[in-house]
Formats: structure tokens, C-alpha cells, sequence
């Protein structure tokens, strides 16, 4: 999560980074990761730690190497990135 998307525009795209949202940056990765690391998912499909709140279970903690969750990951990865190149 935290490289993915870093790579692919420094590399791929040959884009700049403006390190002046960096700290917003941090904050949002974090934000994410602990979304994917949620056990649980309430009536909207959102994430969350609380039971009482649980509608499903979020199989992503369970199998987070499944193509379809690698898959998300970069993509949040690069949406979140996209927000500091130039």
C-alpha cells in the first residue's frame, strides 16, 4: 500500500512529487490501511472494528494476497498518490 502507487508514477509516468502534502499523504495511507485491516463491514460496505455494527464478514483480512484485493490496494494506492505529483 504504501509504495505501489509511489512507483508506478515516479517510474511508469515519469511524474514529480511535491512533498509539501506529505503529511496529508501519511495520514490518508494510514487511514486506508486501517480500512483493510477492519474484521468487519457494516450495511454500506464500510469497514469497521465494531461487531454490534457487522452486517458481513471482510474476507480481506483473511485472504489479502487474492488478486482482487491486490488489485484495490494499487489502485487506491495511486488514487492516494496521484494527490502529491506534479
Amino acid at each position: 500500500m504504501y509504495y505501489f502507487g509511489l512507483i508506478y508514477l515516479v517510474i511508469f509516468e515519469n511524474k514529480d512529487i511535491n512533498l509539501n502534502n506529505w503529511s496529508n499523504l501519511v495520514i490518508k495511507l494510514e487511514q486506508q490501511i486501517k480500512n483493510y485491516k477492519a474484521p468487519y463491514l457494516d450495511k454500506q460496505s464500510i469497514p469497521t472494528y465494531d461487531y454490534s455494527k457487522a452486517e458481513y464478514i471482510s474476507y480481506h483480512q483473511k485472504n489479502p494476497s487474492a488478486l482482487k484485493y491486490l488489485r484495490e490496494r494499487v489502485e487506491k494506492s495511486i488514487d492516494i498518490y496521484k494527490e502529491i505529483v506534479l
